[in-house]
């Protein structure tokens, strides 16, 4: 409805101006409004009240693409929820470089701390929420020894000895 009003308002006031430039140019009549100030008629009044109007319109219209920002982070804000698609795509990336030795602190502390700016400078990752980074950098500790009992080394040999088991 926000969005709708604002486009209400700015065809509105897109109308008014139109209207307020062919009554100066003399091809649309002026608003008349009978206006006394002090007792007195005061004349060419609607003129002075649809420029007014007019002026008015147009300088609230400055306002309404900070008026959409605003809307689009508050929907953004509002629609934001934790996929566990996302959590798992950056969980997936430290346990990849996890794999690969690429995190070597030993602290939990420091190795989320690490795994947060890892995650921050992945290219593939970079559209996605803090809070979600956060998650995956914090998943349980026990991540890393997993990571080392089932390395890229280890795997490829566990493999190589099955394919050579079912080979014989």
């Amino acid at each position: 409805m926000q969005r709708l009003a604002l486009l209400v308002f700015a065809c509105a006031s897109l109308v008014i101006l139109c209207a307020t430039i062919a009554a100066s140019f003399g091809m649309l009549p002026w608003i008349k409004v009978n206006l006394r100030w002090n007792g007195q008629t005061i004349p060419n009044a609607g003129m002075f009240v649809q420029i007014g109007i007019t002026i008015l319109a147009v300088g609230i219209c400055f306002f309404l693409p900070s008026n959409s920002r605003i809307i689009q982070l508050e929907n953004s804000r509002r629609q934001f929820s934790i996929g566990m698609n996302n959590v798992s795509r950056a969980y997936g990336a430290v346990r990849a470089a996890d794999r690969g030795d690429a995190f070597r602190l030993s602290n939990k502390f420091d190795s989320v701390r690490e795994r947060l700016v890892y995650l921050r400078d992945h290219p593939e990752l970079s559209s996605l929420e803090p809070a979600v980074l956060e998650v995956a950098a914090q998943m349980p500790h026990i991540s890393k020894e997993l990571a080392e009992v089932y390395s890229n080394d280890r795997v490829a040999r566990a493999r190589g000895f099955l394919e050579h088991h079912q080979f014989e």
